[in-house]
């Protein structure tokens, strides 16, 4: 059996942790724009990723041609509180990013054993 290796960062702190973060999946985005027009980013929804968000939306690359969806989403109205596609339009979607496109989760009228 191959064995792995795994690579373990450290960061002294939340916001240079998040600074390198952002910094490489800017490089990542802008990547997948230049080599095929456009590139996807998919995000887990919660409270924990906001700072993340925030620093991410003011990131200089072609926002219009990301499309952003989630990773999970709980069955809920966009607009409830505990959406996940409302914290992300709330924190990621915004500066910069606010013309990125969103592919919502959430399919309105259908239950989530419905929906498909």
């Amino acid at each position: 059996m191959k064995d792995h290796k795994i690579d373990f960062l450290q960061f002294p702190d939340v916001e240079t942790l998040n600074q390198e973060l952002s910094g490489r999946i800017t490089l990542l985005l802008k990547s997948g724009v230049e080599k095929r027009g456009r590139a996807s980013l998919v995000v887990s929804g919660g409270s924990t990723p906001v700072p993340l968000f925030k620093k991410l939306s003011t990131a200089d690359l072609d926002w219009q041609q990301v499309e952003i969806t989630l990773a999970d989403e709980r069955w809920v109205e966009n607009s409830h509180a505990d959406s996940n596609e409302k914290l992300v339009r709330q924190h990621l979607m915004q500066e910069k990013a606010q013309s990125a496109h969103f592919i919502s989760l959430f399919s309105k009228g259908l239950s989530a054993v419905d929906g498909e």
